[in-house]
């Protein structure tokens, strides 16, 4: 009787710890998303698929391939950390970029830095957050746009993201004017 009483307290932690996660997951996506400071990237999205988490915009973001802002040689592959202002229209732009974090500066990600050319100080950044899932229905209509807007400097590309103690999540992508999530 006893271990049948152990197995199914065993079995009810189980099942806690396997819902805990997820909802962990969602709680500090949400988290973000209320509480994080609203910054624009500027982009170049595309529209593939994936079997398993459906369809979504690739973004690549101009921003990602930069010069050096500080002394520190870089590994390939290297955690660090990408500081960020924003000018008057609401884009982010590089600050700086360290190894180590900066006390009392927000505005922050913890990107992978790869060197580039060490001679002219260029750096690529892997920000990780360069997919933004869509309904499967609205993802056609967000790559028909994208191909109207590619090459039409009077339709920017943006993607809107929140930013909250390092953790960043995509809250949309607006093109032109319009969130790819209201395109008709």
């Amino acid at each position: 009787m006893k271990h049948k009483k152990f197995l199914l307290i065993a079995f009810g932690l189980l099942v806690l710890l396997q819902l805990a996660v997820p909802l962990q997951m969602i709680w500090n996506r949400e988290k973000v998303l209320q509480n994080g400071i609203a910054v624009k990237f500027k982009t170049a999205p595309v529209d593939p698929s994936d079997p398993f988490r459906g369809r979504y915009i690739n973004l690549n973001y101009d921003n990602s391939l930069t010069r050096y802002l500080s002394r520190e040689k870089w590994n390939s592959g290297e955690s660090g950390f990408v500081y960020f202002k924003v000018n008057k229209d609401g884009f982010a732009r590089i600050d700086t970029v360290t190894k180590d974090k900066i006390p009392g500066n927000p505005l922050f990600i913890k990107a992978k830095i790869y060197p580039v050319n060490y001679e002219k100080g260029i750096i690529r950044i892997e920000y990780p957050l360069n997919r933004f899932y869509m309904e499967e229905s609205k993802a056609p209509r967000a790559e028909k746009a994208y191909r109207e807007q590619t090459g039409n400097d009077s339709l920017p590309a943006y993607a809107l993201i929140k930013i909250l103690d390092g953790d960043a999540v995509i809250q949309d992508v607006i093109i032109g004017q319009n969130s790819v999530l209201e395109l008709p």
